[in-house]
Parts: structure tokens; C-alpha cells; sequence
């Protein structure tokens, strides 16, 4: 058996405790590209140092040995709007069954699983579902905001413009939510080539998952909260903006150490005796992920407003773990989401709902703020065990006593809202639909959940779509290259599950109509996936 280094170690004791490490990397992406070095950090924890003198040696005396299951990437960000996107939701259960091919032909004990990028997080929560041994995921960290300001907006470069004769000023590039949303500023000619190309640039400052709370830093906070995370670890930076060459960060590398920690503490459980044994089962993935844990995490994607993807994932989760566990009532359906949104205000302000970023939210508390507030209105179960051995009550008591950070009772700000005083009242994020067009359910996410009425401009591909909007004027006015009108309901066929196929994800059209400012006048109705990143009208 070999350990997945450039100089593969030959391990030679037996009868040691393995833990196989999932990983998920790619150097292709930001998300991921630093989840090796993490990877690495924790082996050498796990493990022990290697011996200075012998760079291909490992640590003979220790009890603990690690095996690496690596897995493929698709990123969603460079596929978004090209047939390869119809790769990306595959991906999940492909990394998921590779982490678990690996995990159970080589008999490991327990898994640790990194994971950044979008499909990365549920599929790495799916393999520890079907192996049911000790699991921790770690989650290699939100990526900074993007910058206040770009290059451009203060310098002497050519994107100098002209006001009048005698006063040069700078033409300012707003802060977008993402880069398709220059792109159709761009073809709207809001800003120019040169521009377009610092935000490209500039956009994302070293590693990490998507700034704003989309999918990826979503089903991260699904990962906490279901309790396979450890507390307070979903919000945190994946790199240090005090670093100048965006190291990581102290707190990620720590929670490396701590996750360790734990995994080692439970190989080191003597299930024996009976006691030990029954904490051991209380912390299994089976006996972790019950029907309230979800129920915990479905409230905590309304009041933060997290992304539509994270009912899909979280479904197949549940069903996954029916499916393992020999279950015969189901964890978690589709009603349940309408039932607990009918109860579940909105109370985070974050991106792209809001003006707040996830690692703004880590600041001053990150997820267990929300807990907290939540518990305290008992609308989340703060008895569901976690993998810290304690419930979410006992955690969040912990995390007060032993972090200045908490006061004794929440204090509401501009980023966590209180129940009382909500950023938008129950039902108004994510709605799931019924209708003619979908009899078993549809889901829709904007602000406010508007009715809308119009007529139909259909397309029969997401790229047909895209080129018509990014070619018609500005604003859907009058214009002879009007396609798309404020007003319509834009019909994407052929995009679902079996048409595409694959079910891809659409970012490319709805940031074109952001940047033609028709985002608040349009509907959009497609079998394609959408994470809402923009807050078109979306069925």
C-alpha cells in the first residue's frame, strides 16, 4: 500500500490504525488547490513528522498510518455555460465513490475528507454516509471579498477617462457579485476590455470557495450544522489577508490540528467497554445524521438564505444515509422544506442577498451566532449530537466559556439579524412549487418570492439564450435587436436532468441579464440548475 506523495513511502508496519484522507484537489481551481498542502498537514499530524534524514522515510513508531483517496474536480465557475458543466452535479457521486472505493478496499478506520468546491462538500458528506465510520470534514475556506476597489480606480492607467476637457477622473468599475456579471456589463459597454480584465484579475484573492453564501459555503454550513464539521469551521478564510502572497491561514491550519485531534481521540476510544463503545456509536455518521439534524439544517439554509442546491444535496443525503442504514421512514422530503420555511425568518445579511461576506460573518462569530438565536426561539433541536462528542447546545456552551468573541446572550448587528426583528419574514427565500409544468416539484428563490406575468420568449438551449441577450440592446428596450423584453418570461428548454444531459448549472444567463438591467423585470423557467446567485425571478 503506498501513501500518494511525489516519492511514494512504502508502508511496512501493520496492524496500525488507518485513516483515509479524501481529497478532492485539483490545481486548476482556487476552491481546491490548496486543499494538498492542508491534505498533507494533516497526514504529517496524524502520522508524525518524518525523519529529518531521510526525506522518503515515514514514522515506523506511530499507531496511526493514513491512505489518500483522491478524487477529480469540476469547477463550476470555468464550465458555467459550456456543455462541460454538464459534468459538474456527476462529479459529486463520482468523488464520493472514489473516496469510498478507497476508504473500504483498504479497511480504513476513519475518514477525514477536505473538500472546497461546490460539489465537493455533499459529495464528501455522501461518502461518509454509505462508509459510517468516524468522519470529520474540513472545509478548505471561504475566499476573501473581492477588493473595494480595483487597480484601475486610482492609478494613472488608461482606463482614464474624460469628464469634461480639463478634469481626467477615473471611470470606477463597481464591485460585482461575480465575474458574468462584468462580462455583461461589458457587452453592454458599462466598462471596456481593459476593465473587464482587472476584474478577471483581481476578482479573487488567493484560495478559497466562492466569497458570497452560494453553494459552496453553503453546503459547508450544512456540513457544521448537520454536525460532521467542527464548530465555528464553516465561515473561515481559507487564506490570511494580513499575507501579501495569501498563505493560509493560521485558523485553517488549526482546525487541521483540532480535527486530528478528534479523529485521534476517537481511534483512541477502547470499545470494550461498553461505555466507550456506546460513544463511539453516538458519534458514527448513522447515528449523527437523524431526521432532526436535518431538520436543523433545512432551517438554518432559510435563515441564513443559502442556495437552492443545497436541497438537492441534502436529499440525496438523506437518502443516502435510508439507503445505508436499512431505514425504512424517510429522513427528509420535499415537504419539509415548505413546512419549515412557513416558520423561518431570514436573518443573515449576506451576499447576494445582502452587502455582508461569509468571512465578514466569521469576524464576529460565524454559524454558531445563528445557533444561538435560532436555539433561543426553539426552532433548531439543540440536543442532535455532533462529532465533538457533545450536542449543539453543549458546543455552543462551550465555544461562550472559552472565546471572548461570544457574549453571554446575542446581540443583533448588521450581519445576524434577531428573530424578532428578521432581514425578510418566514417564507420569503427559498419556495417550492408545484404546478402543470412541474407536478413533482420545482424551486424558486428571489426576494420577496414576486408573482410574475408575461409573455413567453422560449429558447431551446441555454446557449442560444445567452447569445440572443448578450446581443440585444441595453435595458430590453425598443431596439431592432430586441429579444428578451422587461416583461417576459425567458423559457430555457432541453437544460434538465435528461436534456442536457446531466442537470448543469446556469449562471451565464441570468448574469448577462443582470449586466443588460433587466434582472428585476424578467422571469426565468428551465430544467436547469440555478443557484441563485442573482436574484432574477428563477422557476
Amino acid at each position: 500500500m503506498r501513501n500518494i506523495k511525489p516519492k511514494p513511502k512504502i508502508m511496512s508496519q501493520s496492524n496500525t490504525q488507518l485513516v483515509t484522507i479524501g481529497l478532492p484537489w485539483t490545481n486548476a481551481i482556487p476552491c481546491n488547490n490548496h486543499l494538498y498542502e492542508l491534505a498533507e498537514y494533516a497526514r504529517e499530524e496524524l502520522e508524525g513528522k518524518e525523519d529529518s534524514q531521510n526525506s522518503n522515510a515515514i514514522n515506523t513508531n506511530s499507531t496511526t498510518k493514513t491512505v489518500f483517496a483522491n478524487a477529480p474536480v469540476v469547477s463550476d465557475g470555468m464550465t458555467n455555460g459550456l456543455p462541460a458543466m454538464r459534468y459538474s452535479l456527476p462529479s459529486r457521486d463520482l468523488i464520493a465513490d472514489s473516496i469510498e472505493m478507497t476508504h473500504e478496499s483498504y479497511m480504513s478506520d476513519a475518514l477525514l475528507a477536505f473538500c472546497g468546491c461546490d460539489k465537493t462538500i455533499p459529495a464528501v458528506l455522501l461518502a461518509a454516509a454509505r462508509t459510517n465510520s468516524p468522519s470529520i470534514i474540513v472545509y478548505g475556506g471561504t475566499a476573501l471579498p473581492p477588493p473595494e476597489k480595483y487597480s484601475c480606480d486610482s492609478d494613472s492607467s488608461s482606463t482614464k477617462k474624460k469628464t469634461n476637457d480639463s478634469d481626467p477622473t477615473t471611470k470606477s468599475i463597481p464591485r460585482y457579485e461575480d465575474v458574468g456579471e462584468a462580462t455583461g456589463a461589458f457587452s453592454s459597454q458599462e466598462i471596456d476590455a481593459e476593465q473587464l480584465y482587472i476584474v478577471e484579475k483581481e476578482f479573487r484573492v488567493g484560495s478559497g470557495s466562492c466569497a458570497g453564501f452560494f453553494t459552496a459555503n453553503t453546503m459547508a454550513v450544512m456540513a457544521e450544522v448537520l454536525g460532521l464539521s467542527l464548530p465555528k469551521s464553516s465561515t473561515c478564510p481559507a487564506v490570511s489577508k494580513s499575507s501579501k502572497s495569501f498563505d493560509i491561514s493560521i485558523q485553517k491550519r488549526i482546525e487541521v490540528e483540532e480535527a486530528v485531534k478528534r479523529l485521534k481521540d476517537i481511534l483512541n476510544l477502547n470499545t470494550e467497554t461498553q461505555k466507550e463503545r456506546m460513544e463511539r456509536d453516538n458519534i458514527l455518521p448513522h447515528s449523527i445524521l437523524t431526521r432532526e439534524a436535518f431538520e436543523n439544517a433545512v432551517t438554518v439554509l432559510f435563515a441564513m438564505g443559502g442556495s437552492t442546491n443545497a436541497v438537492l444535496h441534502l436529499l440525496a443525503l438523506a437518502k443516502e444515509v435510508e439507503r445505508n442504514s436499512g431505514m425504512t421512514e424517510p429522513l427528509l422530503q420535499i415537504s419539509d422544506f415548505t413546512r419549515i420555511a412557513k416558520k423561518t425568518p431570514l436573518i443573515a445579511n449576506l451576499s447576494p442577498r445582502g452587502p455582508y461576506w461569509v468571512s465578514e460573518l466569521h469576524e464576529i462569530g460565524g454559524v454558531p451566532l445563528v445557533l444561538r438565536e435560532l436555539l433561543k426561539h426553539n426552532l433548531i433541536n439543540g440536543s442532535c449530537m455532533t462529532i465533538t462528542g457533545k450536542s449543539i447546545k453543549e458546543n455552543l456552551k462551550d465555544l461562550i466559556i472559552e472565546e471572548s468573541i461570544y457574549t453571554q446572550t446575542f446581540v443583533p448587528n448588521p450581519i445576524i439579524h434577531s428573530i424578532t426583528n428578521p432581514v425578510a419574514p418566514p417564507n420569503q427565500h427559498i419556495r417550492i412549487l408545484w404546478g402543470s409544468l412541474a407536478p413533482d416539484s420545482a424551486v424558486s428563490k428571489a426576494k420577496g418570492i414576486p408573482s410574475f406575468k408575461g409573455p413567453a420568449v422560449v429558447f431551446n438551449s441555454e446557449k442560444e439564450a445567452f447569445e440572443a441577450i448578450m446581443k440585444q440592446d441595453q435595458d430590453g428596450g425598443n431596439g431592432k435587436n430586441v429579444i428578451v423584453k422587461k416583461g417576459d418570461v425567458v423559457v430555457i428548454r432541453n437544460e434538465g436532468p435528461a436534456g442536457a444531459p446531466g442537470m448543469p448549472e446556469m449562471l451565464a444567463v441570468t448574469s448577462a441579464l443582470v449586466g443588460k438591467g433587466l434582472d428585476k423585470y424578467v422571469a426565468v423557467v428551465t430544467g436547469i440548475r440555478r443557484p441563485f446567485k442573482h436574484y432574477v425571478l428563477c422557476v
